[in-house]
């Protein structure tokens, strides 16, 4: 994800980290004008029973 992106009222800074589930990014909170860790889910990774 590049920097600039919009996700909703998150804009993406940086990525910050990597898990076994997703990537986690520092992310600026339009709502609360703060940044935030926003952690996003790779869909492959998510099971659904």
């Amino acid at each position: 994800m590049l920097s600039g992106t919009k996700l909703g009222r998150y804009e993406i800074r940086q990525k910050i980290g990597t898990g076994g589930m997703g990537e986690v990014f520092l992310a600026h909170d339009s709502q609360l004008n703060r940044n935030v860790a926003l952690k996003v889910l790779l869909a492959e990774k998510i099971r659904c029973s």
